[in-house]
């Protein structure tokens, strides 16, 4: 992404939502594993969400290894509060099997001496990882520089039109990394996951009072098309209410 009405774009939404949400509080650094527990249990959901099903997990379980033994089902349960639960329970023990069988334990220090390239590379064949993933790691994990999309980001992004099929998220990600100031990175990943979580979900986004719906293509439509839908029941029930009148009347 150039200077261009994209980059100009990226900047007013940014701008928008910062007026809207507050900054995320400053947080000591993950160890790199735990980066990676967490960047599994956020994609998707607010930060807060995510931090108190982890805070609930080193509770719960004895270690890491505990977690990866542990039934499906009862890690199901210990994700019930994040969305598609089931999916993301068997993506946690996916993570932490490929860790501990290709590390022989939990210990993922050694990455931060990697170059960043070496560590996506290492990182390809892990069950369920994603770009979100991976860029997560390399800013909390390794103090490096990328931009972490995660669903919800994406959503919001590709809904006002900076994601599409020329556009992709990986690009997306690498051209914010570089516009974005790393000083602002965490926060611009916040306020979109704030303003995925009250306003642009994934089922009946909420697009008429959304602070973006100037800038959004997608709300325009749909506010169009949830008017359009109105006055036709509208009108549907008056007319219903003149054929009743009128049986009356005769």
């Amino acid at each position: 992404m150039s200077q261009s009405p994209k980059l100009r774009l990226v900047q007013k939404v940014f701008s928008l939502l910062r007026k809207k949400y507050d900054a995320p509080e400053k947080r000591e650094p993950l160890p790199v594993l735990e980066t990676v527990i967490m960047a599994i249990l956020a994609d998707g959901t607010t930060t807060e969400k995510a931090e108190a099903i982890f805070k609930r997990l080193k509770q719960n379980y004895f270690d890491w290894n505990e977690v990866r033994v542990s039934a499906g089902v009862e890690l199901q349960d210990q994700l019930s509060e994040l969305p598609d639960a089931e999916n993301r329970a068997a993506r946690l023990k996916g993570a932490l099997k490929f860790i501990f069988e290709t590390t022989y334990g939990f210990d993922l220090e050694t990455l931060t001496k990697v170059p960043m390239k070496e560590v996506a590379k290492r990182f390809e064949k892990m069950p369920h990882v994603s770009d979100y993933l991976v860029n997560r790691v390399i800013r909390d994990g390794l103090g490096g520089t990328a931009m972490p999309l995660d669903a919800s980001a994406a959503r919001v992004l590709r809904r006002v039109g900076l994601i599409d099929d020329k556009n992709p998220p990986a690009v997306l990600s690498a051209s914010l990394a570089r516009h974005i100031p790393r000083a602002r990175n965490a926060e611009f990943c916040h306020v979109l996951s704030e303003f995925a979580e009250e306003y642009c979900t994934e089922v009946e986004p909420r697009c008429k009072p959304c602070s973006l719906l100037d800038l959004c293509p997608h709300g325009r439509k749909r506010v169009a098309e949830l008017q359009a839908a109105a006055a036709a029941a509208a009108a549907k029930r008056t007319a219903t209410k003149a054929k009743k009148q009128r049986s009356k009347a005769r």
